[in-house]
């Protein structure tokens, strides 16, 4: 954990150029001065007052939230400059799907039935939302499909779907089999199932835990148990917010396209095993001929 955190703050501007070492010294001491806090005759209250909340309301929060990103941020810019159709299809079924979304799980989860929230929810969705989408679209189904209904996470799919093609060989940059089946299905629990999965268990959680206090504790030990996840809510959405680093997207990696692998994109050492295996190949393809 030390190490993923000390990479993370590395990559940033502010802490480039410190040393790695002295950055994981530091860390170690922090995370030592917190943990001393757990080794207290308390220190077992506090630890399952945070890890409740940390595992049941952060995790749950940020998953919704990357969802969001990669689902419903990402490359929405590609789709409204299509057109004003494509833009009013985009927004209808962004609009509606977080709307039903919310009605269904709040009202569902409060009523204990969460299971026909989830029907709901998704009848909502393909009966009243898809449709209405596909008609302000006024483009071909698979058209709107590609643009509108997988905006943002096929491209994604594509992109790590393609990094299984050949490198080299007869079938080089060729789509595999598999991929479309692949993508379909991450695209489909990425952007529509997980969030919709996800904040029906966070409704769940929330309210059982206004219906009774979490282990039986003390409500100031609730209110320290919530200070971490919500300092951890906070964190992410001032560094969405201030800590912006614009870097420019490769295109190529997620194009849909097959590009042939390069030095500065794969690093040196996927470099290097790439031309030992097309040199491994010509050369059982040289020995097949002399057969």
């Amino acid at each position: 954990m030390v190490e993923a955190v000390a990479t993370v703050l590395h990559d940033t501007k502010t802490f480039a150029k410190v040393n790695r070492t002295l950055m994981a010294f530091v860390l170690c001491l922090i995370g030592l001065a917190i943990s001393a806090l757990f080794c207290t005759n308390w220190g077992f209250v506090l630890f399952d007052c945070i890890d409740h909340y940390l595992g049941n309301y952060l995790l749950l929060l940020v998953g919704i939230l990357q969802c969001c990103g990669v689902g419903w941020a990402f490359d929405t810019e590609t789709t409204n400059q299509k057109g004003e159709n494509y833009r009013k299809s985009l927004s209808t079924l962004t609009w509606g799907f977080f709307i039903f979304l919310f009605i269904t799980g709040v009202w569902s989860i409060d009523k204990d039935t969460g299971k026909f929230g989830m029907l709901a929810f998704l009848g909502c969705l393909c009966c009243f939302v898809l449709p209405i989408s596909f008609l302000q679209c006024e483009a071909p189904v698979m058209d709107w499909y590609s643009n509108v209904v997988m905006c943002g996470v096929r491209r994604i799919g594509y992109s790590m779907s393609k990094l299984g093609r050949d490198n080299y060989g007869p079938d080089k940059g060729n789509e595999k089999w598999y991929e479309q089946y692949f993508v379909f299905y991450w695209c489909i629990t990425i952007k529509y199932l997980i969030p919709a999965a996800l904040w029906f268990i966070l409704l769940y959680v929330i309210k059982k835990d206004i219906k009774e206090l979490y282990g039986g504790y003390k409500l100031y030990w609730q209110i320290i148990g919530l200070v971490v996840p919500i300092t951890g809510l906070v964190a992410f959405l001032v560094n969405i917010c201030c800590c912006v680093d614009e870097e420019k997207l490769n295109e190529d990696e997620f194009d849909y396209d097959w590009h042939e692998p390069t030095k500065d994109h794969i690093g040196e050492v996927a470099w290097q095993a790439l031309q030992d295996g097309m040199a491994e190949a010509e050369a059982e393809a040289a020995g097949s001929q002399e057969m």
